[in-house]
């Protein structure tokens, strides 16, 4: 009887003694998790590449642009055919779009970011990222 009791007197001291908050100054285990979680992490979401054309400045410039000035004719001095065209082409003078990604970023946290910028052709569903100076890069 006297070693059962040893033992279970042995036991009791050992729970209590794993259960005996930490000391003041030792960082609590949740503390420990959270600083080792990155808060700038997270996974993509959704990338999605917007393209918009840029503005004209002015109404004149736009009515400018969509109407030709006048006809052309090209006399090629090597004896080649003549060609007869406008002098505006549209193809030529319109101006590549501007292209923007949107990248949708949920943190580590479980916030949402939504994220826009001008690169993101390597950016793809799934890839864990890290936000910096609110651009998304691979980590």
């Amino acid at each position: 009887m006297k070693r059962f009791i040893a033992v279970l007197a042995a036991g009791i001291t050992a729970s209590a003694a794993a259960q005996a908050p930490a000391p003041a100054g030792a960082p609590v285990q949740s503390e420990i998790l959270r600083n080792q979680t990155c808060s700038e992490c997270g996974e993509i979401r959704s990338v999605r590449r917007v393209e918009r054309q840029p503005r004209p400045s002015t109404a004149v410039q736009e009515r400018e642009r969509h109407e030709p000035s006048g006809l052309v004719a090209t006399i090629p001095l090597d004896g080649s055919k003549p060609r007869v065209g406008s002098s505006t082409r549209e193809e030529k003078r319109r101006e590549p779009p501007l292209v923007t990604y949107e990248v949708i970023v949920r943190m580590d946290d479980g916030r949402v970011r939504i994220i826009s910028q001008d690169e993101g052709e390597d950016l793809h569903l799934g890839d864990k990222v890290r936000v910096e100076e609110n651009k998304v890069k691979l980590r």
